[in-house]
């Protein structure tokens, strides 16, 4: 914790500018944040479990498969980004709308594909996730009357 940048900053910052102040703890400002979403956080727990353990239950699915099916996932993010660093502007509305898509439609051709062993299948969705994403957040945006590129 004593690395910590904000317990550092918050440290020195009370030590060089408020003297008659204790250090305050790094915690004291999130006690709010913590009430509030706590609660959340616990009934959200239930519902995750029981997808890890369906998905872990699936029949002839192995690590293997669920680290390429997660590097599928990262890349429904990967046309978005290229995107925004070209200078094209989208609206957030447009790249989460694209990103879910690409999962919703790319991530179950990928997955029947790497199940059953079918590299048509496997290569189709793997580039259904990486160009929808791309494709619909364009399309998302032109749609909104906003400028791009």
């Amino acid at each position: 914790l004593g690395g910590s940048p904000v317990f550092v900053y918050d440290y020195f910052w009370s030590a060089l500018h408020d003297r008659q102040q204790p250090v305050r703890s790094i915690f004291s400002h999130n006690r709010c944040f913590l009430r509030k979403y706590s609660g959340k956080s616990k009934a959200i727990h239930d519902p995750v479990l029981v997808a890890g353990i369906a998905v872990a239950n699936i029949p002839g699915l192995t690590v293997t498969h669920l680290f390429l099916m997660y590097g599928t996932l990262r890349a429904s993010t990967l046309l978005p980004t290229v995107l925004t660093l070209k200078g094209v502007r989208l609206v957030p509305r447009g790249i989460v709308t694209g990103v879910i898509v690409a999962m919703m439609i790319g991530l179950p051709v990928f997955g029947y594909g790497n199940i059953s062993g079918i590299a048509v299948y496997k290569t189709t969705g793997s580039l259904l996730t990486v160009l929808l994403s791309g494709v619909v957040a364009i399309v998302v945006t032109r749609k909104r009357g906003e400028c791009h590129g």
